[in-house]
């Protein structure tokens, strides 16, 4: 008995080798961009967003880590990869030859210490990470310029050559240059408007900063797409999950009859976790990666909201025309007119 289980099993990995296509073919994708760059717009930029992802993608089509991590999840995304995957998956379940290392990738993802060299999942959050990053590091550059260059006082120049210097090492000289042109477009040629400065508190700024978040986090395109990701997971009937539960119990029930029966039992079972996506264990760590990409982006939307509400009200204070045009460009990008004029009034 013990070497027709054997058999068995070795069967069960030839099928599902066989099959891991077809049911790879039905598997979720990950969905979201994989362009470097984006066609130039003959337009001139009308938002401080618009300005801040060309700056992104120029900086991010130099780096050679964001184009491995590409060029990983472009590889990883096809029908034949997913399949090999999935047999690598069910061939686990079957032998259990990776030890312990899924729970050691998970915890390698918690800390972000090092991500795996084959797995979609993997590569779609480093990506997500690093675009998140460039992103953060391009909006605190660019508004540190903008500060520079409403500032009339001697440090104001100091300020704007600093972040001039840091935009072209991010994004390179014609991309700093073209930031530059436009925040002197958008910045108003009136005086600020300070009356409102005396209803400002700590206490305020965070509640502001938290509303921020929660209505870009509610038109943010990459966290409806991580969303859609997770509903493959979670949006299940009640019916359906019921039926799950009593399949598997009774195949494993059965599997383990002293005769014809367990084997047979084990290769339905075997067909029945492989039909239905794959392993547990193995959806539990794509979801953990999901997680993180959530995690990432709703951390960038907090310091994006934080930097918008927080400098306008420096430059509203400091009498900034060009700082307060950019953070008020900037937070109207994240939530919208009326929003945005809401919360800086």
């Amino acid at each position: 008995m013990s070497m027709t289980r054997t058999l068995l099993s070795f069967m069960m990995v030839l099928i599902c080798v066989q099959s891991a296509s077809a049911a790879a073919a039905g598997s979720p994708r990950l969905h979201g961009s994989i362009a470097l760059t984006k066609p130039a717009s003959s337009q001139p930029p009308s938002d401080f967003m618009t300005v801040v992802r060309r700056l992104q993608n120029q900086a991010l089509s130099h780096n050679a880590k964001y184009r491995s991590y590409v060029g990983q999840l472009h590889k990883e995304s096809t029908s034949k990869e997913r399949a090999k995957a999935r047999a690598s998956d069910m061939a686990n379940y079957a032998m259990l030859f990776k030890g312990v290392s899924p729970s050691t990738e998970g915890g390698e993802a918690i800390l972000k210490a090092k991500l795996p060299a084959k797995n979609v999942a993997a590569a779609a959050f480093g990506k997500q990470q690093m675009e998140d990053q460039v992103q953060r590091q391009v909006v605190s550059q660019m508004l540190e310029m903008a500060m520079g260059m409403g500032n009339e006082n001697g440090a104001g120049s100091q300020q704007l050559n600093h972040a001039d210097r840091m935009l072209r090492q991010t994004a390179g000289a014609a991309a700093a240059t073209a930031s530059a042109q436009f925040l002197r477009s958008i910045s108003n040629t009136k005086a600020v408007d300070a009356t409102g400065l005396s209803q400002w508190s700590a206490q305020s700024t965070q509640a502001n900063v938290a509303t921020a978040v929660k209505i870009a986090a509610g038109r943010d395109a990459v966290i409806a797409a991580i969303k859609q990701e997770v509903h493959h997971y979670n949006r299940h009937k009640k019916g359906a999950l019921g039926a799950q539960r009593v399949t598997r119990t009774a195949l494993s029930a059965a599997s383990l009859t002293p005769s014809i029966v367990g084997p047979v039992a084990q290769v339905l079972l075997f067909g029945e976790i492989l039909g239905t996506g794959g392993t547990e264990q193995d959806k539990l760590l794509k979801e953990l990666y999901i997680d993180k990409r959530l995690e990432s982006r709703i951390g960038l939307l907090t310091d994006l909201s934080h930097m918008a509400i927080y400098y306008h009200h420096v430059g509203v204070s400091t009498h900034n025309k060009v700082l307060e045009a950019s953070s008020r460009s900037l937070l109207t990008s994240l939530v919208g007119p009326t929003e945005a004029a809401a919360l800086i009034r």
